[in-house]
């Protein structure tokens, strides 16, 4: 992860707002700003009511996303698509695959030309030597 002077801005202000350690702060493909944050600590990240992302949405000037991170690759995909009611996610033999019957659900999940798909593999594989596979 290589950090730029703005983004160590961003972090250095999000912990010391929300006093929670930033594990990595980057910028998604709509332009929001985000931060993943240690296991456990996704809760009390986002805040009562959601209270501490507005906070710092309004401190910024930007939208922001909160990801928790999960030493299981099933659980941390579970959490990048939340809010997304999550499917059968299954890992085996370095393929982490994405289940659902729901045509919608894996529309989003797949996004136009698959660009939801793509963001959700370079995330992971920061982290996981898996692929992800939307079936």
């Amino acid at each position: 992860m290589k950090l730029d002077i703005t983004t160590i801005g961003y972090i250095t202000t999000f912990e010391g707002v929300i006093k929670i350690n930033v594990k990595e702060c980057f910028f998604n493909k709509n332009k929001q700003l985000v931060f993943i944050v240690k296991e456990g600590q996704g809760k009390k990240a986002v805040g009562k009511n959601g209270m501490n992302i507005r906070k710092m949405e309004r401190l910024l000037n930007k939208k922001i996303k909160i990801i928790e991170f999960s030493e299981k690759p099933e659980e941390f995909v579970k959490n990048i698509i939340s809010p997304l009611k999550s499917p059968e996610i299954k890992l085996q033999d370095d393929v982490l695959t994405i289940k659902t019957d729901s045509t919608q659900l894996k529309a989003l999940l797949l996004g136009r030309e698959k660009l939801n798909l793509k963001e959700i593999q370079n995330i992971v594989e920061k982290y996981f030597p898996v692929k992800v596979v939307i079936d």
